[in-house]
C-alpha cells in the first residue's frame, strides 16, 4: 500500500502510543526525573512535539502555533526547571493530535511551498516538509523510548 503524500498515520501512530504511556501518570510522576536522567515523561512529550511543530513550521516562515516561551522550555539543549502545571500538561496532550490535523491541512493547502532547508547533521539536509516529518518520525519515537525506560523507574 502506497502512502499519501498528506498521511500522517505514522506521526498519528507514535503520539498516540506516547499519550497512551503518559496517561497513566499523575502530575508528580509525569514531573519527577528518575535517577540516571536528565529530564522527565512530561518534558520528553512536549519537547517532540514543539520539536516536530518548529522543523515543520519554523523554516517555512509559518507560525508554529506555539509561544516563544513554550518553544525554549522544550528546545533542543533544555531541560525541566520546575514542574510543569495540569494545566499545561492538559495543554499538550490536547495539542499533540489537533496539531496533526493542522499540518494535514496545511499540508494538502500548499502552506509549505516556502520551505527553506536546513541542515540536521552535515551530511543530512532538511529540503522540505516530508524530510522534517521523516525525520520526526525518528526524533519522537526515539523520545517515545526513553519514556517507555522511564515508566519502569516511577
Amino acid at each position: 500500500m502506497n502512502q499519501s503524500k498528506y498521511d500522517l498515520k505514522n506521526l498519528k501512530f507514535i503520539r498516540q502510543a506516547f499519550l497512551g504511556t503518559i496517561s497513566k501518570f499523575s502530575n508528580e510522576q509525569l514531573n519527577h526525573i528518575p535517577e540516571g536522567f536528565k529530564n522527565n515523561l512530561i518534558w520528553n512529550f512536549a519537547h517532540s512535539v514543539a520539536s516536530t511543530q518548529s522543523m515543520c513550521y519554523g523554516p517555512s516562515g509559518n507560525d508554529i502555533g506555539l509561544s516563544p516561551e513554550q518553544l525554549e522550555r522544550y528546545k533542543m539543549g533544555s531541560k525541566p526547571e520546575g514542574p510543569v502545571s495540569d494545566e499545561e500538561i492538559a495543554f499538550w496532550k490536547d495539542f499533540a493530535m489537533k496539531s496533526i490535523e493542522q499540518l494535514e491541512k496545511d499540508m494538502a493547502s500548499e502552506k509549505f511551498s516556502q520551505y527553506h532547508a536546513w541542515e540536521l547533521s552535515p551530511s543530512n539536509k532538511v529540503s522540505s516538509v516530508q524530510d522534517a516529518l521523516d525525520f520526526s518520525y525518528f526524533h519522537e519515537g526515539t523520545h517515545l523510548g526513553y519514556a517507555l525506560a522511564m515508566k519502569k523507574l516511577l
